[in-house]
Formats: C-alpha cells, structure tokens, sequence
C-alpha cells in the first residue's frame, strides 16, 4: 500500500515538473499600460516591467502608450531602464493608441524602443524641453542637449534624424501616417492585439503589467500643483483648528503638509520654493493673532507664487507643466482665500465672545501684551493670562506693548501700561 501511494506521488511530482517546464519554455511577453505622464510613478510601473520581463523569461515588452509627457529627468531613467532590458535580449516596443499621444517627453521614450506602431489618430511629438523660471542660457542649455539626446536614439535606431530633430527645435508633431511616411514610425495599428501579430507575437502567453497604487500615488504627488495645494491646505487647516479647537484638523493639516513635501522632493523642487512656502505659512498662521484676514490673504497669494516656482527644478519639462486648467484652480484658490479671510474675521469675532476660561475675577491685576492698537476711542484686543480679550485704555498705545489689566466691565477689560501701575 505504501508503495503504492509512494508511485502515485512519484508520478505528480514528474506531471508538476514536467508542466512547470513546459509552461516555462513557452515565449511570453509583457505588455505595459502607460496612461500617464511621464514621472516617478510611471518610471516606477517601467522599472516593474522590466523586472517582470527579466524574471519571467520574456522574449519583449510592448509599451501601450498615451501620455502628454512629462519629467525630462525621469524620462530619461525610463529609457535607461529600456536599455537595461535590451542589454539583456529583451526587445521593447511601443504601440501608441489610436487617438492616443506620444508627446513631448513620451516621445523621446517611444524613440529608444526597437520599434514604434501607432493607431488611427494618434500623434508623435512636440518634444521641445522647458526649464520653468530657467534663464535663456539654461533654457538653451537643455535644448540643446535634449536635441544631440533625440539624434542619438532616432539614429541608434535607424530612424530619420532630421525628422526626429524637428520635434525638439520646431516642437513639431506627426500623425501616425506622417510618422510612417518620414521614416520615425514602423507601421499602423490599432489595438495591441494587432501589434503583437504584427511583430511575430500573437501566440505569445501576454503578461499585463499595470500601475500599482503606489504608481499612481507617486504620479499624483509628482504635480506642482497637487503638492502646492496639499501645503497650503495643510497650513490653513491648521489655522482653523487654533479657532475650532479640533486636534483632527492639526493631524490633517500635518499629513498634507508631509505629502506635499515628499512630493516636491520627487519633482526635485528648488530649496527657493520651500523658502517661499514658509514664508506663506508663516503669514497664514499669524492671522492668528492679527485677526483681520489679510495676513492669509496675503500668505495663500505668496502660496500660489511658490506652487509655480516648486516647478523650477533642474532638468525641465516636456511640456510646459502649467496650463489653462491649473491656472484656473489659482484662481479659485485666490477667490476661496478671500472669502476664508472673511470667514476667519467672523471667526474671531465669534471667538472673542465665548465665556473665558480665565474668570473675570482673576484677569485682574494680570500683565498680557497688546495683540493691536488701543486708544481713547479704540478698542483693541490684547492676550492675558494666556486668553484673548477685547480691551480699552485711556491712551494711545500700539500692538506689542506690555499692559495691565485694571478692571473688567461686562467681557472689556481696561488696561494701562504695565510700567505705569506700581
């Protein structure tokens, strides 16, 4: 009976190798969705490509291709990755979907791959770099090596130079028909399916490879507008909670802040916009002691300065990041701050009339500091004891100076200068 059972096995333990092997030695290939721009999240959905092709055996990789472009330097960490894979036999293609885009920095990807198929509707180009806030020699500078970068890979690749050229010095594009006719793209096709025939592929066992949630994390915070307004975001909710009291809305506020950090570290955002940033904290913050909502009127304005300079990092775009769209979220994020500063007046207002936690009793013969100008027939506010309180005093004195509380009449305490009450 044993011997039996031991046969049995034996003769699994052969069919599993023997399927394994088999399925093994099969050819297979990877196809990538690349729906995005082109930035630390979709070199990242590359980088697994590639290491997915290397680690199952694959005879290619197939890029589906649609994407505006993006990052000029994570472009470039693409194409290495490409030219890992094709240091290791691995052939990779790009099949640009019909009504779909290799544009600006896509199209310097689609260019290193062995082979470029594009579908109805489709275009290649436009692939002039920008260095955002970059003077004219900078500007000049990573034109020029973007253009000696497109002629290396349009000519290690047998393709037309002075087409390929075109794209970065006149920012020109090409159909899908014009691609073929100028010698820049292999052929028509119009869905993936189809390519793969086309290449001798379409028995291939077909391994999908789409973006990840950390894919897609990494592609959100790669925007300058995204990081921008998760900051300023961060910063105003953190005010709020000064005047709500609401330890939630701190925790908010920091994890925005921290997200929208990481993200301008991931575009590689000069040292010169997180300078700015603070600065437009720390105005939005002090409308806390102000009161009259200009300072974070003044802080979102300075804000909204900073989210275009987080653009400003060394090696450019392609395109220019900003547009339409984004400047109109500007906008509203202007028109929002103006009614916030309102609001948070009407806050202050309402927080200046709340009971106190210090009794009226006890605030007097208190030392405090003015938090704006009192007189004669000014009411100012002033903070004692640690609280806020509306107050009068029968001479001029200007925010900042040191006072004493001498008696309160209903919630308004009078105050004289500290240095004249013994």
């Amino acid at each position: 009976m044993r011997s039996t059972i031991l046969i049995v096995s034996l003769f699994c333990l052969l069919f599993l190798i023997q399927a394994t092997a088999i399925r093994a030695a099969s050819p297979s290939v990877v196809v990538v969705k690349f729906n995005a721009e082109v930035d630390p999240g979709t070199q990242q959905l590359i980088t697994d490509a590639v290491s997915t092709a290397k680690s199952t055996g694959s005879v290619a990789i197939l890029i589906d291709m649609n994407t505006p472009g993006g990052l000029l330097s994570n472009m470039q960490s693409i194409i290495s990755e490409i030219q890992s894979a094709e240091n290791s036999s691995i052939k990779v293609y790009t099949f640009v979907e019909p009504l779909g885009w290799a544009a600006s920095a896509g199209s310097y990807i689609a260019m290193s791959t062995d082979g470029i198929y594009m579908g109805n509707g489709s275009a290649i180009g436009s692939s002039t770099p920008i260095v955002v806030g970059g003077t004219a020699l900078e500007q000049n500078h990573t034109e020029s090596f973007m253009l000696s970068f497109m002629m290396s890979l349009a000519q290690s690749h047998g393709r037309n130079i002075t087409a390929a050229a075109l794209m970065v010095t006149s920012d020109k594009a090409y159909t899908a028909d014009e691609a073929i006719n100028v010698g820049l793209a292999n052929g028509k096709s119009n869905s993936v399916s189809q390519t793969l025939e086309i290449l001798g592929l379409g028995n291939d066992e077909v391994i999908q490879v789409n973006p990840t949630a950390y894919d897609q994390l990494l592609s959100t915070l790669s925007n300058p507008t995204v990081d921008g307004l998760l900051m300023l975001i961060g910063v105003v909710a953190i005010l709020l909670d000064i005047y709500h009291g609401s330890v939630i809305l701190t925790i908010v506020g920091a994890i925005a802040i921290a997200l929208g950090f990481f993200g301008s570290q991931l575009i590689g955002a000069p040292i010169v916009a997180l300078v700015v940033f603070a600065a437009a904290g720390a105005l939005i913050l002090l409308e806390a002691k102000t009161g009259h909502g200009f300072s974070m009127l003044a802080g979102i304005i300075l804000a909204l300065f900073g989210i275009w300079l987080l653009a400003g990092n060394s090696t450019g775009y392609s395109p220019y990041p900003f547009g339409i769209l984004q400047y109109s979220i500007w906008g509203v994020v202007g028109g929002l701050a103006f009614v916030g500063s309102l609001y948070l007046i009407k806050l202050r207002e309402a927080a200046m009339k709340r009971p106190k936690f210090v009794s009226v009793e006890r605030v007097v013969g208190q030392v405090g500091y003015l938090t704006s100008d009192v007189g004669p027939n000014l009411q100012g506010t002033a903070n004692i004891a640690s609280e806020d309180w509306t107050v009068v005093c029968d001479e001029s004195l200007k925010a900042g100076t040191k006072v004493k509380a001498v008696r309160v009449e209903g919630t308004v305490v009078t105050v004289v200068k500290a240095q004249d009450v013994s």
